[in-house]
């Protein structure tokens, strides 16, 4: 499956290392604060890689189980999806 992100996403960094996302065309001012490793999902999901690449990529930079990766990028791609920073793609 492929995702990808919506044109009026804009990525704010801040001074934590982390950072915001807000889709500007929704007027309730709603950000999303991408920590930890959603950082590096974000990064691979901007480049366009798909979800089985992007799970690929996870495994091999962290040090955890395949489930444990897997459920954790459903719930971020869940909540991206939600709040309408990214679109599924078939």
């Amino acid at each position: 499956m492929n995702y990808l992100v919506k044109e009026d996403v804009i990525k704010k960094d801040d001074q934590n290392g982390d950072f915001l996302l807000v889709n500007i065309s929704i007027e309730d001012d709603c950000y999303y604060r991408v920590t930890g490793a959603a950082k590096f999902a974000w990064q691979k999901l901007s480049e366009g890689l798909t979800y089985e690449n992007i799970l690929d990529e996870m495994l091999k930079r962290f040090d955890t189980s395949k489930d444990q990766v897997s459920k954790d990028l459903n719930v971020f791609l869940d909540d991206l999806t939600k709040y309408g920073l990214i679109s599924k793609s078939d």
